[in-house]
C-alpha cells in the first residue's frame, strides 16, 4: 500500500489494477539523486494542483539550524534553573549563617556573664578559705579565647559551624576547668570549716549594724579638735535606733557609761578577740550573758562625744586595735 501510494504520488501508470513497480522503483532512485525535495499539494480528485522544489541542502541546514537552537534552548533553560537552585541554596546558607552569628553572639554574651560570675564566686570562696583557714592554691587563671568566628554571609555553613563547634568547646572545656576549681576551693572550705565550726562562730565576720562608713581605720582630723589623731574604728552612719547584732559569737563582759564614748557594749568572743560598740542609745543584753552571732544586741544612738547617730565599732586582738575589715566578709550584713 505504501508503495502504491508513492507511485500514485509520482504519477506512475497502473495497468487494470497493477503498478509498474520497476517504473516506480526507478523514479524513486532518481530522486535520490536530485538535489532537490519536491513537494506536491493534492485537491480533493487526488490530481496535483501545486509543486513545491526545495534543495535538499537548504532542508538539511534548517533542520541542523532547528535542531542546535532545540538544544541550546534546553541547555540555557537546564542552566537557568540550576542557577536559580544556587541561588535559592545561597540565600538558605545566608539565612543559617545569620541565625548562626545571632547565635554564637548569644552564646558569647551568656559564656562571658558566666566567667564573670565564676570570678565572684572564686574571689568569694578565696575570702572563705582565707576566713576559715582553708588553703588557698591561688587564683587560676583560665580565661576565654578561641578563634574569631567568621561573620562573611557567603562563607559556607560547613565552614562556619566547624569554627562555632570549636569555639565552643574551647570555651566550655575552659569554663567547665574554672568551675572546677572553685568547686574544689569549696569543697576544702567546707571541710575545714566543719572541723572549725565552733572557732568560726567566734570571728566577728559580720557588719554589726546597717549604714555607711563614715570613717575607716586610719589617721584622720578629730571632729572636735581638728588634730590628726588615729581612728582605732569604724564610724557606720545610720539612723537613731537602728539596730546593732553581734558579729560573732561570744559572752558580754562591759555594758554601761564609758566617757567619750557614751554607752558602751563589749564582747568577749575569745582566742583574744573582743569586739566594743560605742555611742549606744540602749541595750539589749546584759553583763555575762552569752550571745551568739546575729543576736540582737544594742540600738545605735548618739551618746558621748558624738557628733550625731552612729555605731563606732572596733575589734582588738591580744588587747591590741586592729582593722575590723580584716574579719569582715563584703556583702554579709545582719538580717
Amino acid at each position: 500500500m505504501l508503495r502504491y501510494g508513492v507511485c500514485r504520488l509520482l504519477k506512475i501508470n497502473t495497468y487494470q489494477g497493477k503498478t509498474n513497480w520497476l517504473a516506480c522503483e526507478n523514479k524513486l532512485e532518481s530522486m535520490k539523486k536530485t538535489k532537490y525535495y519536491e513537494i506536491m499539494v493534492f485537491n480533493g480528485n487526488h490530481e496535483a494542483c501545486r509543486q513545491f522544489r526545495l534543495p535538499k541542502a537548504l532542508v538539511k541546514t534548517v533542520i541542523g539550524t532547528s535542531s542546535f537552537v532545540c538544544i541550546g534552548a534546553v541547555f540555557l533553560l537546564t542552566l537557568f534553573i540550576r542557577n536559580g537552585l544556587a541561588i535559592e541554596k545561597l540565600q538558605e546558607a545566608q539565612t543559617k549563617n545569620s541565625t548562626l552569628i545571632a547565635e554564637i553572639e548569644n552564646y558569647r554574651e551568656a559564656a562571658i556573664e558566666f566567667e564573670n560570675k565564676l570570678q565572684l564566686f572564686e574571689a568569694k570562696s578565696s575570702e572563705l578559705a582565707q576566713l576559715v583557714g582553708a588553703e588557698d592554691s591561688g587564683q587560676q587563671n583560665v580565661g576565654l579565647g578561641g578563634p574569631e568566628v567568621s561573620s562573611d554571609m557567603d562563607a559556607s555553613p560547613e565552614l562556619f559551624n566547624n569554627e562555632l563547634n570549636s569555639y565552643m568547646r574551647s570555651d566550655l572545656s575552659m569554663l567547665n576547668r574554672k568551675a572546677e576549681l572553685v568547686e574544689q576551693r569549696l569543697s576544702s572550705v567546707e571541710e575545714t570549716y566543719k572541723t572549725k565550726r565552733d572557732m568560726l562562730d567566734a570571728i566577728p565576720s559580720l557588719l554589726p549594724a546597717n549604714g555607711w562608713f563614715a570613717s575607716g581605720f586610719r589617721h584622720r582630723k578629730d571632729p572636735f579638735t581638728g588634730k590628726r589623731t588615729f581612728h582605732k574604728g569604724l564610724d557606720i552612719s545610720c539612723d537613731h535606733g537602728t539596730p546593732v547584732y553581734a558579729p560573732a559569737s561570744g559572752v558580754v563582759t562591759g555594758r554601761g557609761r564609758n566617757g567619750g564614748f557614751g554607752k558602751m557594749l563589749v564582747i568577749n568572743h575569745g582566742n583574744g578577740i573582743v569586739t566594743k560598740y560605742a555611742h549606744l542609745s540602749k541595750f539589749n543584753v546584759s553583763k555575762g550573758q552569752r550571745v551568739k552571732k546575729g543576736d540582737l544586741v544594742a540600738y545605735v544612738g548618739s551618746t558621748g562625744r558624738s557628733t550625731g547617730p552612729h555605731l563606732h565599732y572596733e575589734v582588738h586582738k591580744n588587747k591590741k586595735a586592729v582593722n575590723p575589715m580584716k574579719y569582715i566578709i563584703k556583702d554579709i550584713r545582719p538580717l
